[in-house]
C-alpha cells in the first residue's frame, strides 16, 4: 500500500480500487457501490452484490445463532420486519432457512446497517468484521480521482512512446484529444466521471462502442476526425487491457 492508498483507505486487488468499511459506524458511503470480499470469523468470502450480503450473513448467523435470528429481531432505523416466515410479506425476500425468509427491498445503505445491527446482536466485535467495496468513481474524494487521472494519463503517455512506438508529441496529441472527449463524458451518463479513470479493459470495451456512437450521432464531426478519434478510443482501450494485464 503506497502512502497516498494508506491516506484514503484505498486497498487495491488486481487492478480494482476498493474501500474498507468500518462496522464499528453507521456510514452513507455505500450508495452505487458493490461489495468484493467480506470478512468475518478470520476467513474471507467473494460477494458480488448487498443483497448477497445481507443473505449470506443471515444464513451464516443463522445457523450459528438461531435465538437471534427470528422473525422478532428488529432494527432501530426501520418499523418494517426484517425476518418472517412468509415471503409473500416482502417484495424482495431471499431464502434463509425452509422456515424464515429476509428482506432485501432495502438501500445500499440500509443493507449494509442491516448487518451490522445483526452481527452487533449476535455479539461479534464490528472491529474485527469488514467488507471491502467498490465505489462509483463519481462518489470519490476529488483528491483520489485527480490522482489516478493523473496517474493514468502518465502511465498512459509511455505505453504510447515504449510499447506503441509513437513520439512524445503523438503520445501528447493523443491524450489531449482524450482529455477533449473527457468533456462531453458528462453529458453521455452522469455516473462517467473520466475516461481515465477506467482500469479494466473488458468494462472499457463494453463503454467505448456506445461512446463512440453516441459522439457520431450527437455532433457534428468530420469523417476524418472520426477516424482519429476512434483511434484514440482504441489506443485507450489497447492501454487498459495490455498494460494494466502485465501490470
Amino acid at each position: 500500500m503506497t502512502p497516498f492508498e494508506e491516506k484514503y483507505g484505498i486497498y487495491i486487488f488486481g487492478t480494482q480500487r476498493y474501500y474498507k468499511s468500518d462496522f464499528t459506524k453507521k456510514e452513507y458511503t455505500f450508495e452505487h457501490s458493490s461489495p468484493f470480499i467480506y470478512h468475518i470469523d478470520d476467513t474471507e468470502y467473494p460477494i458480488s452484490n448487498w443483497g448477497d450480503f445481507v443473505e449470506f450473513t443471515s444464513k451464516y448467523l443463522f445457523n450459528k445463532y438461531p435465538e437471534t435470528i427470528h422473525p422478532g429481531f428488529g432494527v432501530k432505523w426501520s418499523n418494517r420486519p426484517v425476518f418472517s416466515s412468509d415471503p409473500t410479506i416482502f417484495v424482495w425476500p431471499r431464502k434463509v432457512s425452509e422456515t424464515l425468509y429476509v428482506d432485501v427491498n432495502l438501500t445500499a445503505v440500509h443493507m449494509v446497517w442491516l448487518v451490522q445491527d445483526m452481527l452487533d446482536a449476535c455479539g461479534y466485535d464490528l472491529s474485527k468484521t469488514f467488507v471491502y467495496y467498490r465505489k462509483r468513481p463519481t462518489e470519490e474524494p476529488e483528491e483520489v480521482k485527480k490522482h489516478y487521472i493523473d496517474k493514468n494519463k502518465a502511465l498512459l503517455k509511455e505505453y504510447l512512446m515504449f510499447q506503441r512506438s509513437r513520439s512524445e508529441v503523438e503520445a501528447k496529441k493523443i491524450i489531449g484529444v482524450l482529455e477533449l472527449l473527457d468533456q462531453r463524458l458528462k453529458k453521455y451518463k452522469e455516473n462517467f466521471e473520466s475516461l481515465f479513470l477506467f482500469n479494466d479493459g473488458q468494462a472499457f470495451s463494453c463503454f467505448k462502442t456506445n461512446y463512440l456512437q453516441y459522439l457520431f450521432q450527437t455532433y457534428v464531426i468530420k469523417e476524418q476526425n472520426k477516424k482519429g478519434i476512434t483511434k484514440c478510443i482504441y489506443y485507450l482501450g489497447d492501454f487498459f487491457w495490455k498494460f494494466y494485464k502485465d501490470n
